[in-house]
């Protein structure tokens, strides 16, 4: 990836650049004398690892009484797992079920290993199971059920987790149960 540090001042300037402290990342560039106002120079960050993970560093940059820290990151291919994070059964009659489609798509590029998870006592369903793997771009559907037992609101969250990156962790599930009077 490239760098451009510019020179905004009105004077010519010498900067000077630290290495990042792991080994993974490199920062290269031509070592120039000073730079001249409205020139830059070019900074060539460069990664390499040999083994899978999340990697964190930082170059900085220094002239006179200027510093600036650039921070770098680097992440290995990974599934990247999207769903409604919200359902809502809306008014479910005591003693009723309603049921509610969740779609979960991998926008990653590996495999992502998803499971799913609620308290028993919850009264939700996770039909047709609560583990499943999503390969790279495919989707699958879960149905979830709630059983109405008692009047009131009900809010419950299903927990989320998996081997990849999830934007959220959990699905936030509310539903009115009634009785209706005839």
């Amino acid at each position: 990836m490239k760098v451009l540090v510019k020179n905004h001042t009105q004077h010519v300037r010498r900067i000077r650049v630290f290495q990042p402290r792991t080994p993974e990342f490199r920062c290269d560039y031509e070592m120039a004398m000073a730079i001249a106002p409205g020139l830059f120079i070019e900074l060539i960050i460069s990664f390499e690892a040999t083994n899978r993970g999340e990697f964190t560093d930082e170059i900085t940059v220094i002239s006179d009484d200027f510093e600036f820290k650039v921070p770098m990151f680097a992440y290995s291919p990974m599934a990247k797992i999207v769903f409604e994070p919200f359902i809502n059964f809306g008014f479910i009659q005591i003693g009723g079920r309603k049921k509610e489609r969740v779609v979960f798509k991998n926008e990653g590029n590996e495999n992502g290993n998803v499971s799913l998870s609620v308290p028993e006592t919850d009264g939700i369903k996770i039909l047709p199971r609560t583990n499943f793997v999503l390969e790279p771009g495919a989707s699958t559907t879960i149905e979830l059920i709630y059983s109405a037992t008692e009047s009131g609101i009900y809010r419950g969250a299903i927990d989320v987790s998996s081997n990849g990156k999830l934007f959220l962790n959990s699905i936030d599930v509310n539903a009115t149960c009634v009785d209706y009077m005839q």
